[in-house]
């Protein structure tokens, strides 16, 4: 790049070649500043595309929190609907309740307790549920 003191040489010359140099330099000058301007005008359109890509990031997981949640309020909702409001006839507590009238519990004979236990764990099988804790629970029966 030319310094500031050979542009002034060139001047100096004189005739249709140094203007030719001069209008070049004219040109090549509004180029760069017209580069630079274009430059800057697509930094701040980049940032305003980050900002927009932002902001539809944002509002995206509000949106996808809101479904989340909205769903969760139907799982519970579908959940309450398909409790029952009285145990089943068949249901744990009456398996239970069958069991003390049989065998009732005492503190010095716990055997009604035990076969209350082995029932609980027998409903847990058989309604596939927590298998560790069902032979858990058979465990302490035994005990």
């Amino acid at each position: 790049m030319a310094t500031p003191e050979q542009w002034a040489d060139v001047e100096q010359w004189g005739g249709t070649l140094t203007a030719c140099f001069m209008e070049l330099r004219a040109r090549i000058e509004a180029l760069e500043g017209k580069y630079e301007t274009m430059r800057l005008a697509t930094l701040d359109w980049g940032e305003d595309i980050d900002n927009h890509s932002r902001w539809i990031d944002d509002q995206l997981k509000r949106i996808e929190a809101l479904e989340a949640a909205a769903n969760d309020r139907q799982q519970n909702e579908d959940n309450e609907r398909a409790m029952p409001d009285a145990p089943p006839a068949d249901g744990l507590v009456q398996r239970v309740a069958d069991v003390f009238l049989h065998k009732p519990f005492t503190p010095d004979d716990p055997v009604g307790a035990r076969a209350a236990i082995r029932e609980v764990a027998r409903w847990m099988r058989q309604n596939e549920i927590g298998y560790a804790a069902a032979a858990w629970l058979e465990r302490e029966a035994k005990l």
